[in-house]
């Protein structure tokens, strides 16, 4: 057991006995894993190799995407002027305004400056939707002329600083380049993309523009027809009224017409005729005459007199109709004494003379006579004439019994009237009436009050 034991550090003393084996078993592990990191390394290197072009062609696709984009706002941005007003509108603070349409009288400059109506879209407002109409309007007139504005300076502004969504209107002064249309108005509107003529607005306030200035230019030769009515007439079947026409303008009018409408107490229509005249010159005056078939005199009541149509000579042959721009005054004849256009109007109620009475009825077309011997006498009448120049009216009795007769009524005073008999008829034949004149005795009544009667 000894010898073992002293034996065994005698082994151990002997380092190279048994050694190379030993060795490579503990070291092998350690080997192993280094071969290993360096075949991961090396294939770590060659997939960064072989990745890198990958990456490096995907940012630079990436980047031809950006610049390609940013190409497309630039020329976006180059589309439109560089110098540009921005909305302060609340509903879009980003739209962009060129100078063109930052201002109300920036689009009526371009519009005007246009040489084609399709070149003033642009500013227009829903020019898409106007398109089809200014085609029409402009359908003749293909091409504008710069000097037919000029000198196209802007006279005023309405509402220079009007709110997004609101109008205001652009006065251009033109005087140069038309002296009958001296200014013109145009309606813009305050859009989210700048100010834009209203084309359709500015239409009608062209419209209202040309009438006033025509009015304006027209307003020198006084355009205006007095019209005096002399006399209602019974004529057979026929109601004529006779008036007197008087040019009172500075002009030749190669043409006149007027109408009438009538109506009775009631306020029902009678009818309508004219009448027509031609070459009246400047202060002429002539008498004309409007019939209306199958209409008695007595029951027109009131009538209204209209301009059909005027035109007016120049003085170089060209014909301008100017019924628009032409103002009628009617009055009746001797209008300053009071006469009622149903002259026998005035005989309604109790009237007197001598130990004689009368009493005319203002519901219907009669009368009653009395004296102090206590005669009555009733009549019916209908008016044959009223005559408004002289103040005279003549009426046509109808007895009860008896043939009815003509008599003649003079307004002399507000309460003064005198009655005459002209004429009495007789039957000769069934069918024919003949009028006889004779001499009566001219009387005159006064007005005592409004009893119909006895």
């Amino acid at each position: 057991m000894e010898l073992s034991e002293s034996h065994s550090p005698q082994q151990d003393s002997l380092p190279n006995k048994d050694i190379t084996p030993s060795s490579i078993k503990r070291k092998a592990p350690i080997f192993i894993c280094t071969v290993s990191g360096g075949v991961i390394l090396l294939l770590g290197v060659i997939v960064f190799v072989f990745m890198s072009p990958g990456k490096e062609s995907e940012s630079k696709t990436q980047n031809q995407i950006a610049e390609r984009d940013n190409s497309g706002s630039q020329n976006k941005q180059q589309a439109e002027p560089s110098s540009v007003a921005r909305n302060t509108s609340s509903s879009d603070t980003n739209t962009v305004i060129t100078p063109a349409l930052s201002k109300p009288e920036s689009p009526v400059r371009g519009y005007l400056a246009a040489r084609t109506w399709q070149e003033r879209l642009p500013y227009v407002m829903n020019a898409d939707d106007v398109r089809p109409k200014m085609a029409q309007v402009y359908r003749d007139l293909p091409t504008f002329n710069s000097d037919e504005f000029l000198p196209g300076t802007i006279l005023s502004v309405s509402d220079p600083l009007v709110p997004v969504g609101k109008s205001c209107i652009v006065t251009v002064d033109i005087s140069k380049s038309s002296q009958d249309l001296p200014r013109i108005s145009y309606v813009v509107t305050h859009s989210k993309e700048g100010f834009k003529v209203d084309w359709e607005e500015s239409q009608k306030r062209v419209e209202i523009d040309i009438k006033e200035a025509n009015e304006a230019k027209w307003r020198k030769i006084k355009p205006e027809l007095d019209i005096e009515i002399l006399r209602w007439k019974q004529e057979s079947s026929y109601a004529s009224i006779e008036f007197r026409l008087t040019n009172k303008s500075t002009a030749l009018l190669p043409y006149v017409a007027v109408d009438m409408s009538i109506e009775n107490d009631k306020g029902e229509y009678l009818g309508t005729a004219y009448t027509n005249e031609t070459n009246v010159r400047s202060g002429g005056t002539i008498v004309k005459k409007i019939t209306f078939n199958n209409v008695q005199t007595g029951e027109i009541a009131s009538w209204k007199m209209n301009i059909k149509e005027v035109t007016v000579d120049l003085g170089d042959g060209q014909r301008i109709d100017l019924t628009q721009f032409f103002k009628m005054n009617e009055n009746l004849a001797n209008s300053t004494k009071g006469y009622q256009p149903k002259l026998e109007s005035c005989l309604n109620g109790h009237w007197q003379h001598s130990n004689s009475h009368y009493f005319f009825s203002s519901e219907k077309p009669e009368a009653i006579f009395s004296d102090e011997n206590g005669t009555i006498l009733k009549y019916g009448y209908k008016v044959v004439e009223r005559n408004y120049s002289t103040g005279e009216f003549k009426v046509r009795l109808f007895p009860k019994e008896g043939l009815p007769y003509q008599c003649t009524f003079a307004l002399k005073a507000p309460q003064k009237v005198t009655f005459q008999i002209t004429h009495r008829a007789f039957k000769s034949l069934p069918s024919l009436q003949v009028m006889e004149e004779i001499n009566k005795p001219l009387e005159e009544w006064s007005y005592v009050n409004k009893q119909e009667s006895p």
